[in-house]
């Protein structure tokens, strides 16, 4: 039995954290391989790649909206990917919080929305120009928009990602705390 997470929002909704974008446009520069010429400014025109992937956005909503209109220019989205292919024992991990990197999702009931248990990748992030996924928006029809409280674990997930601390490892003597606490 799967919890409805999601609401479907339709076109003239304003793009807002939480929303999944299917094929969503991805530009990636192509940085020139010899940097000294690139600060020379020998470099006559920047080229990219247009790619199209499955994204969930993650910046804030509050960001996103307001009566002046959007407070960014650029919008953090990151892949999500369906879980099918992946092994048990990697969505096992994601969905108890071991894999930092990744965030699972849930399955979309509503039958119009034909969307599987997709995996968030944080490793991976993109910014993209609002101006970009508004005009997406526009043309694309209506979406998914993750729910409270699922939009709040996202974005906690997120940020713990991000704010990470690397501790060094057998700081404690477990043995010790053992001990120490049966008495």
């Amino acid at each position: 039995m799967s919890d409805n997470w999601y609401e479907i929002v339709s076109v003239d909704q304003v793009i807002s954290q939480g929303d999944i974008l299917i094929g969503c446009p991805i530009i990636i520069p192509e940085y020139p391989t010899n940097y000294p010429d690139l600060l020379k400014g020998n470099v006559a025109e920047a080229k990219a790649k247009v790619y199209f992937d499955d994204v969930v956005i993650l910046t804030q909503a509050c960001l996103l909206a307001g009566p002046a209109g959007p407070k960014v220019e650029m919008v953090t989205v990151a892949p999500i990917a369906d879980v099918e292919g992946d092994g048990w024992g990697f969505v096992s991990d994601v969905s108890k919080g071991l894999r930092p990197a990744y965030h699972l999702l849930n399955k979309s009931s509503d039958p119009s929305f034909d969307m599987n248990y997709q995996i968030v990748d944080f490793a991976n992030i993109y910014s993209i120009p609002y101006n970009l996924l508004d005009s997406y928006r526009l043309n694309s029809g209506p979406r998914l928009r993750l729910k409270s409280p699922y939009v709040e674990e996202l974005s906690q997930r997120f940020g713990m990602f991000y704010s990470k601390v690397g501790l060094p490892n057998n700081t404690i003597d477990m043995e010790e705390l053992k001990h120490i606490s049966k008495k």
